[in-house]
């Protein structure tokens, strides 16, 4: 499990801490074609080393950015629930005057029916001026944010700690466990399940303007844990 509250402060559940490996000045990623038999395992074994510390680097980044896309969006409601404040008053008072003027100098006991429609109407008419503005006020609390990003965290450790399932190198842990939930193909649809629960139980946030960074670092932990779970897959071959 990975605690944002804790982050950067030591290695949390579920995340053993990373150390991005050396790289060769002469390495170069491998290509596509991982299914060919000559392919260098120690390439991709390396090339797994880079993505595992790409996944843990991005998952560090999280928290961070949902506390700052959290506060952004309780920014964005409290200025739009002042401005509909200010416009719904104003229209608010301009109606109570329209309706007050057709009181002027009359006994509002003992109105004409004439009187009593007019008097309707004005409110009537405010209202439709009003009534968008004053009853659209947003909470400024979003409903979301860390404790729904831990509680996912959580749930989903067999995707967010693959380093620890599969090892270091090949044939070891997971590339050779032949359990069934070792399998890439498992991992990786439970991968991008991870990704939609994470925008589901984010949502206040993911489906703001405010949160594009906070869906940018869970899209691009998916396709990073799915190209990870393809070397994988070529590595147990």
């Amino acid at each position: 499990m990975l605690v944002a509250s804790t982050m950067g402060q030591g290695a949390e559940p579920g995340l053993a801490l990373l150390t991005r490996p050396a790289r060769d000045a002469s390495y170069t990623p491998p290509s596509s074609s991982y299914c060919s038999p000559s392919h260098d395992t120690s390439s991709l074994v390396a090339w797994v080393g880079e993505l595992d510390y790409l996944m843990f680097s991005t998952l560090q980044q999280l928290p961070e950015a949902v506390t700052a896309a959290r506060a952004s969006v309780e920014e964005s409601t409290a200025a739009s629930n002042r401005d509909k404040l200010i416009v719904g008053l104003a229209c608010l008072v301009a109606a109570m005057a329209g309706g007050l003027g057709v009181l002027y100098g009359k006994d509002p006991l003992t109105l004409s029916t004439a009187d009593q429609i007019s008097f309707a109407a004005q409110h009537s008419w405010g209202y439709g001026y009003w009534g968008p503005f004053l009853l659209d006020l947003g909470d400024t609390e979003p409903g979301c944010g860390l404790a729904e990003l831990n509680r996912v965290l959580y749930d989903y450790t067999f995707v967010t700690a693959l380093h620890q399932t599969y090892g270091p190198s090949a044939g070891e842990g997971g590339y050779s466990s032949g359990l069934s939930d070792d399998r890439p193909e498992v991992r990786a649809y439970y991968l991008g399940e991870f990704g939609r629960k994470l925008k589901t139980e984010l949502h206040c946030i993911t489906s703001q303007a405010e949160g594009s960074k906070v869906v940018a670092l869970i899209d691009k932990y998916v396709r990073t844990g799915q190209e990870r779970l393809e070397i994988t897959a070529q590595l147990m071959v």
